[in-house]
């Protein structure tokens, strides 16, 4: 999903794991323009349901460029 710049509060769901349906996690983010968030759902163990939001990578867009950023 695309997002503005900012302070951003997203809700994530984990996937299904072993029939048990996912479940929503909050977390906030600051978003900087021109970079690509790659977000996971990181298990406390293979067989649980807790887990937690984790950035796994940030990379930068090429040919972005943030309007109104000086030349």
């Amino acid at each position: 999903m695309k997002l503005e710049p900012g302070r951003r509060t997203i809700v994530l769901q984990s996937a299904t794991r072993k029939g048990t349906p996912g479940t929503d996690r909050t977390v906030e983010l600051d978003v900087e323009p021109c970079r690509r968030y790659y977000v996971n759902a990181q298990f406390e163990a293979a067989m649980g349901d807790a887990w937690k939001p984790v950035v796994a990578r940030v990379e930068p867009i090429p040919g972005c460029k943030v309007p109104g950023a000086p030349k």
